[in-house]
């Protein structure tokens, strides 16, 4: 649940640049297991949190790289049972430049529209599929990184648990 605390005031308090990109290719899940599975029948994950709605699991095998870069953190998280969504945690420039190039390569290049930098405190870039929403945010103060996968159909019961957190 910290990782919600952490992202809402990302969102809320941070000052950010935010690029958006239309997805080439949705995943339709992550790690070849598809929005809504049962979690609890994957047989390379491990179940780390259990709440009333929310279930976390990780890689029993811990988390592999992504794009080449060494991630401190992948977690799966269900709700109501469902897949819903992967939260990734990284650090280090070098982490966020292969992570950066590893999504646009999968996912489409950023929409980099004229005038607009890359550069702040705060850089968040996202990628919007049919079925997927992909969110990285890179905080340059601490060099940390948060991916997030979602499916949109159940990032829906995210906000019917947490309430608008826009308000």
């Amino acid at each position: 649940m910290a990782m919600l605390g952490w992202l809402v005031f990302v969102a809320v308090v941070s000052p950010s640049i935010v690029l958006a990109g239309e997805m080439v290719k949705d995943p339709k899940g992550y790690h070849g297991i598809a929005w809504g599975s049962a979690l609890d029948e994957v047989a390379e994950l491990t179940r780390v949190v259990a709440a009333d709605r929310i279930t976390e699991y990780e890689l029993k095998a811990g988390p592999p790289p992504l794009g080449g870069a060494q991630v401190d953190a992948i977690r799966f998280i269900a709700i109501d049972g469902k897949f819903a969504r992967v939260t990734i945690r990284y650090k280090g420039k070098e982490a966020h430049g292969k992570i950066v190039a590893y999504l646009e390569s999968e996912f489409g290049p950023i929409d980099q529209t004229p005038g607009q930098t890359m550069a702040g405190l705060t850089q968040q870039f996202n990628w919007r599929g049919a079925d997927t929403e992909v969110n990285l945010t890179y905080q340059h103060r601490g060099e940390r990184g948060f991916v997030f996968i979602e499916s949109y159909a159940l990032s829906q019961k995210f906000i019917e648990l947490y309430g608008d957190t826009t308000n």
